[in-house]
């Protein structure tokens, strides 16, 4: 008789659940069906007409190892910018069109869930995740993704808020991630990602054509290198446009002072320093470059870090969740006209990159009670029998149990596998153990 293998619906892509339109009359009866006379608010939850059947931490698992093998050759990469760029397909990467056209949200994981799972590469490595649920409020879940034979990982805590504007809705992420690839030379190179992943807006959630894309700003930094990317998301003639610059903050750009002003008396000379202040005010025309863009390159105004326009190297763009272009060389200065066919190289089409998701998970037998697949199985079951009163009850039941586990709790809650530092500037959750598959005994270690 075969083993009994533990799934996760989070593999599962393309079913009618995903992409369901939410009723207007099924939202409104299931959060009637939850009040009563007296009731707390508070304890109003979101319906699981609005759910995926399957966790946050799980959604986190697949999302950031579907596009992970794109990393794994860049230890070997000797070119620094070069590197920096093989990060950027794997941000760009991971965006897939499908991830817009998801009607539902995955359930909150509770505080202390925890999900393992491995990922099984082409190239008979593998890769171990860890995700665990170590704040309740803000509610945050920390992530580690190790492949020890190429010596790369990805870490990152994930923060979502969801902000209703009437009939749209912003989903915001926060925690940021951090990239680590352990070069030939022994040396680690890291690479800090502060926004983690775009934030997504839907347009006309219930009423109207909805429009669902990716917004906000992405920034890249290796310490190490100086290399800094930087992108800003936006919409435009129907599609979601990406658009960013890649230079060295240790590249210095050589000042030139300009010319003196000879002095004038009276007020002749203060127009003249009102002038020259005005000037350097609007820092046009002085240097020759453009700083207020306009046009094409109007999206330069949007880039949240202060640039040297002469430093820049490249810039890149494209449309999320298909092709983008690297565009080798400096910003176009005030003067010059736009070249109708630059030099460019492809960075990545989302399109075409396969996922090699993490699907291996520990057996029935050894999943723990605190597993996202044990403890949100009852609830995406009756999901996906679109039973959705029975997915409301057995929700209901888990946070019931949620509350009475924090009632009863006597000391502070401790995470089981992360800690918190700030040893890159800000607060991130880090694994504890980077080689927690090797003493685990939940049946996940391949080596």
């Amino acid at each position: 008789m075969a083993e009994e293998k533990t799934t996760s619906f989070a593999n599962i892509h393309g079913e009618d659940w995903e992409v369901k339109e939410i009723s207007v009359y099924g939202a409104a009866k299931a959060f009637i069906r939850q009040l009563s006379v007296g009731m707390d608010l508070t304890h109003v939850s979101i319906p699981a007409i609005f759910l995926l059947p399957y966790s946050i931490l799980e959604f986190v698992a697949v999302r950031m190892t579907s596009a992970f093998h794109l990393l794994l050759d860049l230890p070997k990469e000797k070119d620094p910018r070069k590197r920096l760029e093989g990060v950027l397909q794997y941000a760009l990467g991971s965006s897939k069109p499908e991830d817009l056209t998801l009607n539902h949200k995955p359930s909150n994981s509770v505080l202390g869930e925890v999900h393992k799972a491995r990922c099984d590469h082409g190239d008979g490595t593998h890769s171990y995740v860890m995700c665990e649920q170590v704040v309740h409020h803000p509610p945050t879940s920390a992530f580690d993704v190790h492949n020890p034979a190429h010596g790369v990982r990805v870490a990152g805590n994930m923060l979502f808020g969801v902000l209703f504007h009437s009939n749209s809705v912003t989903v915001e992420i926060k925690g940021g991630i951090k990239v680590y690839l352990t070069l030939p030379d022994g040396s680690e190179e890291v690479y800090l990602l502060e926004e983690g992943i775009p934030d997504m807006f839907i347009k006309n959630v219930l009423l109207g054509t909805k429009y669902v894309y990716w917004t906000g700003h992405l920034t890249v930094k290796c310490p190490s290198t100086g290399y800094m990317a930087q992108m800003v998301y936006g919409f435009k003639d129907n599609k979601n446009t990406v658009n960013g610059i890649i230079w060295n903050a240790n590249d210095k750009v050589e000042k030139k002072e300009p010319p003196k002003p000879e002095k004038s008396p009276g007020w002749a000379s203060r127009w003249a320093k009102a002038t020259v202040s005005a000037a350097k005010a609007t820092a046009k025309f002085s240097t020759g470059w453009i700083y207020d863009y306009e046009g094409e390159d109007a999206w330069l105004n949007n880039l949240k870090l202060p640039f040297e326009p002469e430093l820049v190297q490249a810039r890149f763009g494209g449309v999320c969740g298909d092709e983008n272009y690297v565009y080798p060389g400096p910003l176009r200065k005030k003067d010059e006209p736009v070249d109708p066919n630059p030099e460019k190289y492809l960075l990545v089409n989302a399109r075409q990159v396969h996922s090699e998701e993490c699907s291996v998970y520990p057996s029935p037998d050894k999943l723990q009670p605190n597993s996202s697949i044990a403890i949100w199985r009852p609830v995406g079951e009756a999901l996906v029998a679109g039973d959705i009163e029975q997915a409301d009850i057995k929700k209901t039941e888990v946070e019931e149990e949620q509350r009475a586990i924090r009632k009863n709790r006597e000391e502070e809650f401790v995470p089981e596998y992360f800690e918190l530092d700030s040893d890159d500037g800000w607060e991130f959750w880090h694994i504890k153990d980077r080689k927690w598959y090797e003493t685990d005994s939940f049946g996940l270690c391949a080596e």
